[in-house]
């Protein structure tokens, strides 16, 4: 028997989040009857979109729902100093991403140094 703690309902709708998580991050912002269209919805719809909302991954502007991006660049000198900061890892763009809201990916690659 299952402790007190188990809920099935919970169960179903974290799946369904990590599924519109991954639809998201894969994608351009989506309306929630989009959402509704490609995740396959059981359960307090609700529920869900509440909780997709509540996500510190989601950003929700009242009509869509976006990933939020993994680092904020805003100029050259920002992109300057996260490379600096990172340097074990790769920028790239993301072309998914509107001109509004940028989103930079970070790849880790390793480094390889050659004696000249």
């Amino acid at each position: 028997m299952l402790g007190p703690f188990y809920d099935p309902e919970k169960h179903l709708i974290g799946n369904q989040i990590k599924r519109a998580l991954t639809l998201l991050s894969e994608s351009e912002p989506l309306t929630a009857d989009e959402i509704s269209q490609r995740v396959d919805l059981k359960g307090d719809k609700a529920e869900f979109f509440d909780s997709l909302a509540k996500s510190k991954k989601i950003s929700f502007d009242g009509c869509r729902y976006s990933y939020k991006p993994l680092v904020h660049s805003r100029d050259r000198l920002n992109m300057i100093q996260l490379r600096r900061a990172f340097a074990e890892a790769h920028l790239n763009e993301d072309d998914a991403a509107t001109s509004l809201k940028r989103r930079i990916k970070l790849e880790q690659i390793p480094l390889t140094f050659y004696n000249e």
